[in-house]
């Protein structure tokens, strides 16, 4: 029994990081998705999750109302990432992450200081997916 669960757990794992994704990008659009990243996110078991928490308070700032609520949200999702990504420096799908929300948050936040070293890294390390995604934000101009 114990190697049964041994051999499903790298396909549990995957599964997650999958719903991970998808809900992240979900999360662009709709407040309940995003919600819902960051309930699954909010204990940080790992750096990949830490990752995902953070953008997803990013991207509520996106759905809050008020100014206040807009700015702690990107604040504490900004530092967060980026302690998602100084403990994990050499994951592509951390790298990800920030690279996307540095590439979608308007320019007069001044986080957009990593994006060319996050593609670089994204085009030597990272999947053929990320690497695709990358290509599509850039033609546009996202």
């Amino acid at each position: 029994m114990k190697y049964i669960i041994l051999l499903f757990f790298p396909i549990i794992s995957y599964c997650q990081e999958v719903q991970y994704q998808n809900l992240f990008i979900q999360s662009v659009y709709d407040k309940k998705k995003c919600e819902l990243l960051l309930s699954y996110c909010k204990d940080h078991a790992s750096s990949v999750q830490k990752a995902y928490f953070g953008a997803a308070l990013i991207l509520q700032s996106k759905h809050a109302k008020s100014i206040y609520k807009k700015w702690k949200s990107f604040k504490d999702g900004k530092k967060i990432l980026e302690e998602a990504v100084e403990e994990n420096i050499e994951s592509s799908e951390i790298r990800f992450l920030r690279y996307c929300i540095q590439k979608g948050i308007p320019d007069f936040l001044n986080y957009s200081q990593n994006t060319k070293e996050d593609s670089i890294f994204i085009h030597k390390n990272g999947t053929n997916k990320e690497k695709d995604s990358i290509i599509k934000l850039k033609m546009n101009k996202l």
